[in-house]
């Protein structure tokens, strides 16, 4: 059954990563009931500043996550999330799940203004020589860096439950023995600077472009997780990085009519605000 878990979960993250089914089974095979090595010398701290007298405690299961200091550390870390995922555990495990966070930041003070916007107060570790990581050998992708450990820090469940509603499941499952709907993601407000675009008149086959700027007008981050178009001849990207209260991120929209006649198209932008935001792209065909 451990295996068969770790293959689901693995195949579910392998959808969109560039992972070859090869990859993923070597990494099954790899990562299956190995034994987490820590180090000799933890430091623990609170929000990577004030050293806490903290040792990782014998309990059933444990949840390891590792964070480098390649990249935009508080957008690996989306510790909002993290905090309303370990608050659900705690209240389902009277506290008996310990999270052990190891970060190798690249900057120490980022780092702690990171954990207190999040306010993400439990023990860390600030890792600076990266010692956890040469004890363990890390996968490179950060999706394979959580890990749902035993009592004897051996891998049950790799991946990151912050990033996939599905292990999100699979791990409440494993910890309490009980289905769970995903964890509410926590809600922003988002407004855009206009909700429709008139692109006049196009000829088949000509490619316009455009831009909706989605402006973040709530208190916590907010995050697009897609961007459906209600046509084929219409494509939406947007960055995948976390929008900060107060910013604003575009949304590139591309159109390459294959008919003739007008269009009236529609933009579904599902993002962690209480609705979608819906836009429409209109024009003329000639």
């Amino acid at each position: 059954m451990r295996i068969l878990a770790l293959i689901i979960i693995l195949c579910v993250i392998s959808c969109t990563q560039k992972h070859t089914k090869q990859d993923t089974t070597d990494l099954v095979k790899q990562w299956n009931d190995k034994q987490i090595v820590f180090p000799q010398n933890m430091v623990f701290t609170r929000y990577a500043n004030d050293t806490v007298d903290y040792t990782i405690p014998e309990s059933e299961y444990k949840i390891l996550v590792y964070i480098d200091s390649f990249g935009c550390a508080g957008c690996t870390l989306q510790g909002a999330m993290w905090r309303d995922f370990i608050y659900y555990i705690d209240s389902a495990t009277n506290k008996n799940v310990p999270f052990l966070f190891f970060f190798n930041p690249r900057n120490r003070n980022e780092l702690t203004e990171i954990l207190q916007y999040a306010e993400l107060d439990i023990p860390v570790c600030v890792d600076i020589n990266d010692e956890l990581n040469k004890l363990n050998k890390f996968p490179d992708d950060i999706k394979f860096r959580t890990f749902l450990l035993n009592k004897h820090n051996q891998v049950l469940i790799v991946g990151n439950p912050i990033y996939s509603e599905t292990i999100e499941r699979l791990y409440i499952k494993q910890i309490t023995g009980k289905e769970s709907p995903p964890i509410s993601p926590i809600k922003t407000e988002a407004l855009t600077n206009q909700t429709e675009i008139n692109l006049g008149e196009l000829k088949i086959n000509e490619t316009k472009e455009t831009v909706f700027q989605i402006n973040n007008t709530g208190k916590r981050s907010l995050i697009i997780y897609t961007a459906k178009t209600s046509c084929n001849y219409i494509t939406a990207e947007f960055d995948k990085l976390p929008i900060k209260p107060n910013d604003f991120t575009v949304l590139r929209v591309k159109v390459k009519p294959i008919s003739i006649g007008h269009f009236a198209e529609k933009i579904m932008v599902n993002c962690n605000t209480k609705e979608p935001v819906v836009l429409q792209i209109k024009g003329e065909v000639k």
